[in-house]
């Protein structure tokens, strides 16, 4: 059994950490693992880092080029040169922890799925602003093993390669962001079954350009509008209708809620602030017909 590990990498030198993870990694008896990076820059900036750490790794390392600035088009080529049972995704600003893959697989085994989802835990630099941490504006929502979803993200990951099945991620995503929503969402839909896995984690230092609310907001509206594309673009104008509407009043209550709040501090404020950001992403996308590029 053979687990392909993917990530794509641009210009971040932290990919050396992160390979260096996978390589201490527990893996699943009698298996073998195989790590494919892709680098999204045109300079090749990762290769001197997998020249580097080749000759002592304990795991073929396919390297390969996109240069393209498209994270779809990256992960598409990440799926192409992969060659296991499984597939596994983690970005190159992470650091697996030693039964990430062990943690995934087991609990792929244990309810059947097709798709496992782990946790991503964030760490902050020297000087983070004590909103922040205190908010936890960068943490992700944790469930219950076993619990089934119906999309995921790319950051802590395994799928089965027959799920996959030569799908591909949409290059509409490629500067925005929400490419690895709509593809596991589409996986789903095919009527494979997605899980989470509480125990299955990374860690991820978030980087010091992101730690200001002006990237909060940006984000939270990219992932509103990328949520109304790959859920309600396809569908119906009566299915859009409600939806529409439903979020234009409960934006309108959310505004006023945010701007109540403003008095009592940057964390109470910033949570509503973000929430209603989200809700305009939602509503953005149905005028715009365009997503935010964020890359």
């Amino acid at each position: 059994m053979l687990f392909s590990i993917c990530l794509c990498t641009y210009k971040r030198v932290h990919l050396f950490d992160t390979l260096e993870s996978l390589a201490a990694l527990n893996k699943p008896l009698g298996s073998d693992i195989e790590v494919v990076v892709v680098d999204n820059d045109e300079l090749l900036s990762g290769q001197s880092i997998i020249e580097k750490i080749t000759p002592e790794y304990p795991y073929r390392i396919t390297y390969a080029s996109e240069p393209k600035k498209n994270i779809s088009a990256a992960r598409n080529m990440c799926l192409l040169n992969a060659t296991g049972d499984w597939v596994a995704f983690i970005d190159d600003d992470e650091v697996a922890d030693i039964n990430w893959l062990n943690n995934l697989y087991d609990t792929a085994i244990k309810y059947n799925a097709d798709a496992v989802f782990g946790r991503v835990v964030s760490t902050f630099p020297d000087n983070t602003p004590a909103w922040i941490i205190e908010g936890g504006f960068f943490d992700r929502k944790e469930r219950a093993t076993g619990t089934e979803i119906s999309s995921g993200a790319c950051n802590c990951t395994l799928v089965k390669a027959k799920a996959i099945d030569n799908q591909l991620f949409d290059l509409e995503y490629g500067l925005s962001g929400g490419e690895d929503a709509d593809f596991f969402h589409r996986l789903h839909k095919k009527g494979n079954k997605l899980v989470y896995c509480k125990e299955a984690f990374v860690t991820e230092e978030i980087e010091k350009n992101r730690l200001c609310i002006e990237f909060l907001i940006n984000r939270r509206i990219r992932i509103g509008s990328s949520f109304s594309k790959y859920r309600y673009e396809n569908q119906s104008f009566i299915k859009k209708l409600p939806y529409i509407t439903k979020n234009v009043f409960i934006l309108l209550f959310e505004s006023l809620i945010t701007l109540l709040h403003y008095p009592f501090g940057k964390v109470r404020f910033y949570r509503w602030l973000l929430k209603s950001a989200d809700r305009y992403g939602k509503i953005k996308y149905f005028y715009q017909k365009k997503l935010q590029e964020l890359y």
